[in-house]
């Protein structure tokens, strides 16, 4: 299932060029507003996500990501709502009416999930060992759990649900699938991970175009993930009720 997966994401991508295009395009822009909150905010933004960083000055490091990071969560719920409907029907919808439906449930998960990590990791960092074992562990158990709700947007396209209940239902489907999810996760991050080596090793001294090139392989890598993610949810189930968008009442229903 995996390799079929990986092949249908990359079906997916190719009948959606043009939009991908628009989101690593979104995903540069996204990078140049952090980079200049870094600057604002006297982070050295070639290491904005290092773990000293966020041990030693987490808000700022939040802070610094949150502009671009809304930003870019309208046109990743746009990109997954083409895909996720061409997965289903093999019909290509408008991106912004998707986006526009979804965008704010896709921000409010990018807002639980990273605000929590963020807690986890700077308690991890504390030096009080009893509360870094518990951040660790607790930590753990978050990424676990994140893996079991990926499907989550898929699901509240497909079956237009809430957040919630759509975190519900990416659960009880990626049930006995947990492995499957993270092979199809890590691997292109794996993947975009070797590609940022070999950029910084062959571009030394360029730090502002190995940072471009660096952020257009995490949004490479991403597209990945969103076509396996749509791929692997259809193959998962036999649903086949597709939600039509309506962003007023969507937006509400966060």
């Amino acid at each position: 299932m995996i390799e079929n997966s990986l092949k249908e994401a990359f079906r997916l991508i190719g009948r959606s060029r043009k939009e991908v295009a628009i989101y690593m395009a979104a995903s540069l822009v996204c990078g140049g507003i952090s980079v200049l909150m870094c600057k604002v905010l006297g982070i050295d933004y070639t290491a904005s996500d290092s773990f000293q960083n966020m041990k030693t000055m987490p808000i700022k490091v939040l802070a610094a990501s949150i502009p671009g990071g809304i930003i870019l969560a309208w046109f990743e719920a746009g990109l997954t709502g083409r895909v996720v409907f061409d997965a289903f029907k093999g019909e290509l919808g408008d991106m912004t009416r998707y986006a526009n439906g979804w965008f704010l449930r896709n921000l409010a998960s990018e807002a639980i999930f990273k605000g929590i990590s963020a807690i986890m990791v700077v308690a991890a960092f504390s030096g009080n060992k009893p509360a870094a074992l518990i951040a660790g562990i607790c930590l753990l158990a978050v990424t676990w759990l994140v893996f079991r709700v990926s499907l989550w947007l898929n699901a509240s396209f497909v079956e237009n649900l809430g957040l919630f209940q759509a975190m519900k239902r990416s659960y009880a489907v990626s049930a006995g699938n947990l492995w499957r999810l993270i092979i199809l996760i890590i691997a292109p991050a794996f993947a975009a991970d070797i590609l940022k080596r070999l950029i910084v090793k062959l571009l030394p001294g360029q730090t502002t175009l190995v940072y471009i090139l660096k952020d257009l392989t995490h949004a490479l890598s991403s597209v990945v993930v969103i076509g396996a993610l749509a791929a692997i949810y259809v193959a998962l189930t036999a649903t086949k009720t597709l939600a039509v968008p309506d962003a007023e009442k969507n937006n509400a229903a966060v």
